[in-house]
């Protein structure tokens, strides 16, 4: 992958923007600065810290790893490196998340800080996540008074993994920290759903001010995001549109339309396109309004609401609008992106509607490689390729190949949902896999498959859910009746 850290650095830059013009207009003061970046996860880092560098040639780095050894920041700077630094560098200080378990050093930030920010001659650049950043302002207040300017960058959607997608690594509410790595989703959703619950409390069921809304969002977004991942969309709906009415005049326009986007996908989850349909609308208009039309969120919108497009049967619609999210993509990041594959995936199923199947199938394949590249072999943004590109076989004719591809994304999606099986993505799978089998005139496995879709959608959806009805009523004259189409 010779180009990802080029493309990494161009998605990261244009996910953050005001903060990255922010933060090079301040590095043109002749004088020394003391500027603290935090970033939301590990992955920000290194690859924005280069980026940094590349854009100002005119300093060096003068990068320092610290741990939770080190006694002393003024030891290394105003001691190993006294005759090293010169206005010239800018001083990276990295690592600080292991170096704050020292009470050591943490008393040493608070009384040695006046020497250390007077006799340096460089701007130091304290690069931390958002738990490191609640410990030092609580127990190094005095260090902290210091600080001129801080700075919040948040990771792309298309650099996590599907199970952070949405929502911090580490989220910081007033003065809690909700560490999130390392638990398993239905921990994850057990620590949220409590968060929830206990902010609520906080504010008497109401945010009264734009800071508590925001606090608000960040923490029903991420709920949102793991209760989707799990399969449970209505879940989902409940908690964003909680969000909406809680209180709109604090509620920003930017917030509002992440939650429209969010509401959308889960409502296309259901089957609910028009609601969806509705939803992406609102949310590319406001974010044209605020962003303008060649920004990476409005090309997601697009990307979003052209799937919506095409389920409600507006495929030329579908078509150009899946195009112009492309596009906009590729002008901004490299093409072996993850996200470029989304995107190339999205146009490659408004391709098959309109009966372009060739191109489909070329744009499917490309996308499929992709992924496969950046995740690996199981991963479900994997599985959702490998599952669109069994359609198109089958529209082409190559049921044999077609299911082989959804055996594989199925057995994809149970290794990497942990063997939940009521998933909506596992029941698509059941769902496609029973359709192929009908082709190869193998009935019973065609039955076999499409009970279990039925038993799935019916334990996440209910009994009177579109896709639970759909699938009772194949049942029901699966001995009468051959389907004409793959879903």
């Amino acid at each position: 992958m010779p180009n990802s850290k080029n493309s990494d650095s161009g998605i990261i830059i244009a996910q953050n923007q005001e903060e990255w013009n922010r933060l090079l207009f301040l590095l043109k003061d002749p004088e020394p600065n003391i500027l603290w970046i935090n970033c939301d996860t590990a992955l920000l880092k290194k690859p924005l810290h280069n980026a940094l560098m590349e854009h100002l040639p005119q300093f060096k780095p003068y990068d320092i790893d610290i741990n939770e050894k080190t006694e002393s920041l003024n030891r290394i700077i105003l001691g190993d490196g006294k005759n090293k630094i010169s206005k010239d560098d800018i001083i990276h200080v990295f690592g600080l998340e292991d170096a704050i378990k020292s009470t050591d050093f943490i008393g040493n930030l608070n009384f040695q800080r006046d020497s250390l920010f007077r006799d340096t001659p460089a701007t130091i650049i304290f690069w931390a996540d958002f738990a490191t950043t609640t410990v030092v302002t609580h127990k190094a207040y005095d260090f902290w008074s210091w600080v001129v300017f801080t700075f919040n960058f948040k990771t792309p959607e298309g650099l996590l993994t599907s199970r952070q997608k949405g929502f911090q690594q580490e989220l910081i509410l007033e003065n809690t920290t909700i560490s999130l790595l390392n638990k398993d989703s239905q921990a994850r959703i057990r620590h949220l759903e409590d968060e929830w619950d206990e902010f609520l409390k906080s504010v008497n069921g109401k945010p009264s001010t734009i800071k508590q809304m925001k606090d608000a969002v960040v923490i029903a977004r991420a709920l949102a995001i793991e209760y989707k991942d799990d399969g449970m969309d209505k879940k989902a709906i409940e908690i964003l549109e909680n969000i909406l009415n809680l209180n709109s005049k604090v509620l920003i326009d930017k917030d509002k339309n992440l939650i429209c986007n969010d509401l959308g996908i889960s409502y296309s989850n259901l089957g609910d396109s028009a609601k969806a349909e509705a939803l992406y609308e609102s949310a590319l208009k406001g974010n044209i309004k605020l962003l303008g039309e060649e920004n990476l969120e409005v090309a997601r919108n697009k990307s979003n609401l052209a799937v919506a497009y095409k389920e409600l049967g507006k495929l030329d619609l579908a078509k150009k609008m899946a195009e112009d999210a492309l596009s906009t993509f590729l002008q901004i990041i490299k093409e072996d992106h993850p996200e470029i594959s989304t995107m190339q995936s999205n146009l490659a199923m408004i391709y098959e509607g309109l009966g372009e199947l060739e191109n489909a199938k070329e744009l499917l394949e490309k996308a499929l490689k992709n992924d496969i590249k950046f995740f690996g072999e199981y991963h479900p943004d994997v599985s959702i390729k490998r599952s669109n590109l069994g359609v198109v076989y089958c529209r082409l004719g190559e049921f044999t190949k077609a299911r082989d591809i959804f055996q594989k994304a199925l057995e994809s999606d149970i290794k990497d949902f942990a063997g939940n099986l009521n998933h909506r993505s596992i029941a698509i799978r059941y769902y496609n896999l029973s359709y192929t089998y009908l082709y190869l005139n193998d009935r019973q496995m065609a039955i076999e498959n499409m009970q279990k879709a039925y038993e799935v959608y019916q334990n996440i959806n209910g009994e009177n859910s579109a896709d639970t009805q759909d699938c009772l009523a194949f049942l029901k004259h699966l001995e009468q009746q051959s389907p004409s189409s793959t879903s």
